[in-house]
């Protein structure tokens, strides 16, 4: 009986695997789908639509207000360090920036929703994944945000100005709880910058067209988000009371160290004149500054 050659051999391999191929195609055809087919996740440089926003209220409306608070808010606080920390303020910085880039990322906020329901509803109804749902959250978090921040300040240039503040705890090698209190406090203030830096650069990323976004369906997201989300990211952060400039100081002179005699009183029509009706070399007190 004649061998069978190693072309014939090839395209027998071939025509078998097409045909399981066929076959496991067909099963699945058969089966009920329930995976998510697209698993991009949005970004939030880029742009919303409507039916993203419907979605992300249509998964909270799913849930309960209890299992809503759950969601971590990317906004985190500035640094506050124990005075016992006896890492050098270069690493606790470093350690900061990381905390502070993981609450961006969908995954990481994905593993913060419980598994199992009611969310897994949730999500199957939109057709999500967890990290797709929470990326746009972040999405709308972040045009919230946006929306609510004030047109006049660059945020581009206030994140620049973020870095550079911050240039100096990034080289500090002296452990924190070396650090007299006045310098911990110092340090403090300056690590604050942190959080302003990492707002601004986010909040600046965000597409004017987000922003009108989820001013047009303020309403309906007021119904499932926090109050918190619909604030000025920067309230109580920036600006920083260096800001305004040297503080009022009272002069030495002061209505509590001001003194007066009968003999000073001026008095009458002739109030200009001294006595006699000779004009007086006497000159106005300046009280204070005003």
């Amino acid at each position: 009986m004649p061998r069978p050659s190693r072309e014939s051999s090839a395209a027998s391999i071939r025509l078998r695997a097409l045909a399981m191929a066929a076959i496991g195609i067909a099963t699945v055809a058969g089966c009920e789908t329930t995976e998510v087919e697209f698993l991009e996740t949005k970004q939030i440089d880029e742009r919303l639509t409507e039916p993203d926003v419907r979605s992300v209220v249509a998964v909270l409306e799913a849930v309960s207000e209890k299992e809503r608070s759950r969601l971590p808010s990317p906004f985190l606080p500035p640094p506050i360090w124990s005075e016992s920390r006896t890492l050098p303020v270069s690493e606790l910085m470093s350690a900061e920036r990381d905390a502070f880039e993981r609450v961006w990322q969908p995954e990481q906020i994905a593993d913060r929703i419980p598994k199992g329901e009611p969310w897994d509803s949730a999500f199957k109804s939109r057709r999500l994944t967890r990290e797709q749902f929470c990326a746009l959250m972040l999405s709308v978090t972040a045009a919230l945000g946006r929306a609510a921040t004030d047109d006049k300040i660059s945020l581009r240039e206030l994140a620049k100005r973020g870095e550079r503040e911050l240039a100096s705890l990034t080289n500090d090698e002296r452990p924190f709880s070396s650090l007299t209190s006045n310098e911990r406090h110092e340090i403090l203030n300056q690590a604050a910058w942190l959080a302003i830096r990492d707002r601004a650069r986010h909040l600046d990323l965000v597409p004017e067209e987000n922003v009108e976004l989820v001013i047009a369906n303020q309403e309906v997201l007021r119904k499932v988000l926090g109050d918190e989300l619909f604030a000025n990211p920067l309230t109580g952060l920036y600006p920083r009371p260096e800001d305004f400039g040297v503080p009022f100081e009272e002069g030495e002179l002061s209505d509590a160290t001001l003194t007066w005699s009968p003999g000073d009183a001026i008095v009458g029509p002739d109030a200009s004149r001294g006595e006699g009706g000779e004009p007086t070399s006497r000159t106005p007190r300046t009280i204070g500054r005003w």
